[in-house]
This record gives structure tokens, C-alpha cells and sequence, in this order.
């Protein structure tokens, strides 16, 4: 590089080292006639263990290094940038040829995303464009944000007219912070044409909620309008049955889906229903089947292999049913739905924290050789089809797996605090 007086460098990658104060002056000072053609910026976990003031200087300087290249790609993963981080990060934050922004794990918190929306919405240069309305991708994880901070990334949705790519997973938005968050994906998608706006992937971990006055209600009347959808990730959004079925009625009309990914929302057999409609509209492209940590039930595997019958265009190599109750019947309809080569596609297959015997695990280990991860969780002991029966013999009246002794319960301490009313207790008749 150094003999190289005309070298052009359109990538600089510094990730994964801790850079010093003085190793940080050395190579901005080598670099700084070198990097006006930077279009990838890959800058996550260089500041881990310095002290607050050299991590900032480190940053700084790396800003500013970059701040006149057309950058295109900024990772800054892994790096405490916190309230002062960001600003000190503003020179190349602001380039308006940024295409994808990738913020995980920065100890980012309201005030921190305050400042940030100030940046990307900033439209006061001489093209009146801000940062957002180019941005591609928007990657938000593993952050403090909470509901103030959910609030300011509304505004910064609503400014992206292109964004293909969104996450915003572990920032605690609760369920005020999501109303946020989905009136700001409202809003964006509402400025693009009816079913055209060119969001492929969102990934989303919120309080969306079940309920009417829930995020849940906006989130399904977007939903539509995402035609070009290709990864839907709902983790741990409180859906429950009632949510998801809400969910999947409001994706009947997407057909491009290779991800979808609904896990630990109380996913239950009852959903396979409208599930199947969603799998039938997408078997050939679907690659990635994730529900995982819900309450299927053998009920709900026998149904969902239902699904894949009669046709051949069934694309799912990764299958994830990890933790979802499911007993022997399960099982058996998963060989064979194996025997009858309906997944011809499958790679990979995840049951774990079910419940199967040692006799079970070595069938499926026998019909899913090389397919099936080792199940270190297993629940042999578990008689989930016995409770499955049960639940069935009673025609369904009661939701499976559901405490039914509540009433009871609550019966029992009425009784107990009319016995001792008007009794007084020393504390030699308590033992704590």
C-alpha cells in the first residue's frame, strides 16, 4: 500500500481487535490519503476494555478518518458506544451514501437513539436528503432502549422509503415502545404504492400482544402491503393462539417467504390451520420453518405433515420443533412423513425437550441419519399424549396444557381466610 501512491482501498475491515490510543493515531495518520474510496466499513469490537475517554478518542478518529468516503456499509457491532459514542461516530454515520447500518450490542439506550434519529433524519446539506431515506438495512440488537428509546426509531422508520432489511430484537420495547415501532412501519409503508414497498426481512422481538388494544391489530393491517417478504421473524412477541392466528390470516396474500420464524409465541395445534394455508402459498420457496418452543403437540405435527402432502414443490431444509410438547404420535407422523419423502429438501431437524422414549429417539435418529440434532433434553418421562388424549376425549373444551385448578385454588384461600377471620396469631402458632 505504502508504494502504492494511487491505491484505491473500498473495504476496511479493523474488526475484532482492540485498538489503542497511539496504534489508532498511527493508522489514521497512514491511511488518511488512502481511504477516499470506502465503501465497506467493518469496525465491530475495537474498543473492548479501554477506558471510556480512549475508546471515544479510538472512535473519533475512525470517524473522521472515514467521514469523507462514500461509505455504503457501516458495522459497528459489539462496541460500548452508548450516548457519546454515537455522536463521536456522527462524521461517518452521516454519509449520505450509507446503504447498512448495523447496531448490536452498544449499550444503546433512549438518549443514545435520540441522538441517532438526529443524525440519520438530519436533512439540513445542500440536497435535502437525510441518511434514512437511502438506508437499505437497519440492524437494532441486544439494546437497553426500552419504551423512550422504541419511540425515537418510529420517526426513523418512517423517513425509510427503501429499507429492505430491519431487526430490532432484545431492546425491551414492551408493548407501548411496539406501538411505536409498528406505527413507524405503518407509516413508511404507507408512502410506497399498495403492496409495493421493498421491505425482504423483519425481524422483530416485542410486546406485539394478542388483544385488540394490542401493537398486534396496526401489525396485522401492514402486513398485506409487505409483498416483497421473504423472512418474517416473530420471536417471543406474547402472541399466543389467539395472536397467532391473527398473524397468519393477515400473511395470506404473501407468496415469497423463505423464512419464517414464529417461536416461543404459544403456537398451538389450532394455528395449523391457517399455518397450512401460508405454507401452501410458499412450498416452493420456503427454505426455513422455525416454531420452536410453542405448544404444537403431536396433534399439531400430525397436522402440519398434513400440510406437506400432495405436492412436490416442498423447498424446507431447516426444521425447528424443539420444546413444543410433542409425545410419540409425533413422532411417528414425522417418520413417516420421512418414509413418504414429503420434506426430499430437509438438512436440518431440531426436536429436542419433547418428550420420546430411548426406543423413539433411535427411530428418528434411523430415519433422520445425518439430519436430526442430538437431543440432549429429552423428555422421556413425559406423557404429553396421554394429556393430548385426555384433552381430546374432552372435545377440546379447555385449552392444552392449561392449569384448569385456578378456580379451586382461589376457592380454597376464601375459605381459609373466612376460618381465621376475627382469630388472632402469635408468633408461636407461624413457622416461617
Amino acid at each position: 500500500i505504502e508504494s502504492n501512491e494511487s491505491c484505491s482501498i473500498e473495504t476496511l475491515d479493523l474488526a475484532n481487535r482492540v485498538y489503542e490510543v497511539d496504534a489508532a493515531k498511527i493508522i489514521c495518520e497512514f491511511l488518511n490519503d488512502k481511504v477516499t474510496q470506502v465503501r465497506t466499513a467493518n469496525l465491530p469490537d475495537i474498543i473492548a476494555s479501554l477506558k471510556t475517554d480512549d475508546g471515544l478518542f479510538v472512535l473519533r478518529s475512525f470517524s473522521n478518518l472515514l467521514a469523507k468516503s462514500p461509505i455504503e456499509r457501516l458495522n459497528l457491532d459489539d462496541n460500548a458506544l452508548g450516548i457519546r459514542g454515537i455522536i463521536e461516530c456522527r462524521g461517518i454515520i452521516s454519509c449520505l451514501s450509507l446503504l447498512h447500518l448495523s447496531l448490536q450490542n452498544n449499550g444503546l439506550d433512549a438518549q443514545s437513539m435520540k441522538n441517532l434519529k438526529n443524525i440519520l433524519l438530519d436533512s439540513s446539506n445542500q440536497n435535502g436528503s437525510c441518511v434514512a431515506s437511502n438506508l437499505e438495512t437497519l440492524k437494532i440488537y441486544n439494546n437497553m432502549i426500552g419504551i423512550e428509546g422504541a419511540k425515537e426509531v418510529g420517526p426513523i422508520l418512517r423517513a425509510c422509503r427503501n429499507l429492505k432489511y430491519f431487526r430490532y430484537e432484545g431492546c425491551r420495547a414492551q408493548k407501548e415502545g411496539t406501538h411505536a415501532i409498528v406505527q413507524g412501519l405503518a407509516d413508511m409503508t404507507a408512502q410506497s404504492p399498495a403492496f409495493q414497498h421493498p421491505l425482504e426481512a423483519l425481524l422483530l422481538e416485542s410486546s406485539l400482544g394478542c388483544k385488540e388494544e394490542d401493537p398486534i391489530s396496526a401489525f396485522c393491517l401492514l402486513l398485506p402491503n409487505l409483498s416483497q417478504l421473504s423472512h418474517l421473524k416473530l420471536y417471543d412477541c406474547g402472541l399466543e393462539s389467539t395472536g397467532c392466528d391473527r398473524v397468519l390470516t393477515s400473511m395470506n396474500s404473501l407468496s415469497r417467504l423463505e423464512i419464517l420464524e414464529m417461536g416461543q409465541n404459544e403456537m398451538a395445534a389450532d394455528n395449523i390451520e391457517n399455518l397450512t394455508i401460508i405454507l401452501q402459498n410458499n412450498l416452493s420457496t420456503m427454505r426455513v420453518l422455525n416454531l420452536e418452543s410453542n405448544e404444537l403437540t403431536s396433534l399439531g405435527v400430525e397436522l402440519l405433515v398434513n400440510a406437506f402432502r400432495g405436492s412436490n414443490e416442498v423447498a424446507i431444509e431447516r426444521l425447528f420443533l424443539s420444546e413444543n410438547q410433542i409425545g410419540e404420535r409425533g413422532a411417528m407422523a414425522l417418520i413417516e412423513a420421512q418414509n413418504d419423502n414429503l420434506l426430499p429438501n430437509l438438512k436440518v431437524l431440531t426436536l429436542d425437550e419433547n418428550g420420546f422414549s430411548e426406543e423413539t429417539v433411535e427411530n428418528l435418529h434411523n430415519s433422520f441419519d445425518g439430519i436430526l440434532i442430538d437431543m440432549e433434553d429429552n423428555f422421556e418421562d413425559e406423557d404429553y399424549d396421554d394429556e393430548l388424549e385426555d384433552w381430546e376425549s374432552n372435545e377440546g373444551g379447555d385449552d392444552f396444557g392449561e392449569e384448569d385448578d385456578d378456580t379451586d385454588d382461589e376457592g380454597e384461600v376464601d375459605d381459609l381466610a373466612k376460618a381465621l377471620r376475627g382469630v388472632r396469631l402469635t408468633p408461636d402458632d407461624v413457622s416461617l
